[in-house]
């Protein structure tokens, strides 16, 4: 499975891929949006959304990606 992540930290950047390697997922991070987002995440089958401290250009942007394409969304939550 392919998963796009958008708005993670970067120095977890490395961690994120490894988590999703080792459980057979081949992840793409953007710690920053991109300025063609639709054209960088090619054929993903889902997007990841980090819950805190995102933009509403992020928010605008992944949610008309996840509406056009038809993909699921997942929610990531911040523990402290």
């Amino acid at each position: 499975m392919s998963i796009v992540l958008v708005d993670g930290h970067e120095r977890m950047r490395d961690d994120y891929k490894a988590i999703g390697d080792k459980h057979g997922h081949k992840i793409k991070v953007f710690t920053q949006m991109p300025t063609r987002f639709n054209k960088s995440i090619g054929q993903s089958d889902a997007i990841g959304l980090f819950f805190w401290g995102f933009l509403g250009t992020v928010l605008f942007s992944v949610f008309g990606e996840v509406t056009s394409r038809k993909l699921p969304l997942l929610f990531m939550l911040r523990m402290l």
